[in-house]
């Protein structure tokens, strides 16, 4: 998508404008660090370093700085860190499946218009990218609601597993199937990625509409006997009402035993400690492989493999 050859190249011109002459350091860190741009570093050619970086499969057109790159980046994370707060709380007082339907409505419809806000404008991919992190926000509070009003209490921490694992082996393939599209000729590949995945939003949009529901009564899906199984596991007190239902309708919540609750601290210090290691992985490691140790397209996806391990 960025052409981060010609970014260093221009980069570069405009030192050597300003200074009058090559910095004999800086060409030694290139050698280094840059070792696939070595000869052309040497010759100067522009047109050698351009082809060098589009043989390791690389082929971005578009010319935004590191810091302008790194605030589309961080546009995503604006908006989550925004909606994580209060996602939960919605969840629980209007159900699951409106608030997971429109967060994926919002990111398909974002990503499907990103190719042509790319090519419009820079602020509006930044703002695009914002709106999808407002979506983004919402997903996992959410399907712990969810989670909490389809899954009988003994199942319930391994539905969530299964759903942390699903977006393990989504980021996987994501990974993989990205760096393919990316070396496809048509529309520029990266074009593709955004398509693809908004075409693949807008299909799970559609199934979720028809099939998902809040709770098990709400359901037309599945089977009685499966339907009473699990109300009668969520029923409390001998209530024919489940938990999810009555805590959808009070929305009380228990702030003051959760601000004295150490066990929900040591939830919040893993799970900082885990979305940091995992945005830093599936975020950035990627252009750290590119730019710094220039591997091939296909290569800087391989690292995300090992995630499935752990």
């Amino acid at each position: 998508m960025v052409n981060s050859t010609a970014i260093h190249l221009r980069d570069n011109d405009n030192a050597e404008g300003s200074n009058g002459k090559n910095s004999s350091s800086n060409d030694y860190a290139h050698k280094i660090h840059l070792k696939n741009l070595a000869y052309a570093e040497e010759c100067g050619d522009r047109e050698i370093k351009t082809n060098i970086h589009r043989n390791l499969g690389y082929q971005g057109s578009i010319e935004w700085s590191a810091s302008e790159q790194a605030r589309l980046f961080a546009a995503l994370f604006y908006g989550g860190f925004i909606t994580i707060w209060f996602s939960g709380y919605l969840a629980d007082r209007f159900g699951p499946k409106l608030l997971i339907g429109i967060a994926v409505l919002d990111m398909s419809v974002c990503s499907l218009l990103s190719p042509v806000l790319v090519d419009l404008n820079y602020y509006a991919f930044f703002v695009a990218r914002f709106l999808m992190g407002l979506g983004d926000g919402f997903i996992f509070p959410t399907v712990a609601s969810a989670n909490a009003c389809w899954s009988p209490p003994a199942d319930r921490s391994m539905m969530w597993a299964v759903s942390t694992v699903g977006n393990q082996i989504a980021a996987v393939f994501a990974m993989l199937f990205g760096s393919q599209l990316c070396a496809i000729q048509f529309l520029g590949g990266w074009r593709l990625i955004f398509l693809s995945f908004g075409a693949i939003g807008m299909t799970s949009f559609t199934l979720w509409t028809i099939f998902a529901a809040n709770s098990p009564d709400e359901s037309s899906w599945i089977g009685l006997k499966e339907k009473q199984m699990i109300t009668a596991s969520l029923t409390a007190g001998g209530s024919r009402k489940s938990i999810s239902s009555r805590r959808l309708k009070t929305g009380k919540v228990p702030w003051s035993k959760m601000a004295r609750s150490l066990p929900l601290y040591a939830g919040i210090i893993a799970q900082v400690n885990t979305s940091f290691c995992t945005t830093l992985l599936q975020s950035y490691l990627p252009t750290y492989l590119k730019d710094y140790l220039k591997l091939s397209l296909n290569e800087v996806s391989l690292p995300i493999l090992f995630s499935l391990i752990y």
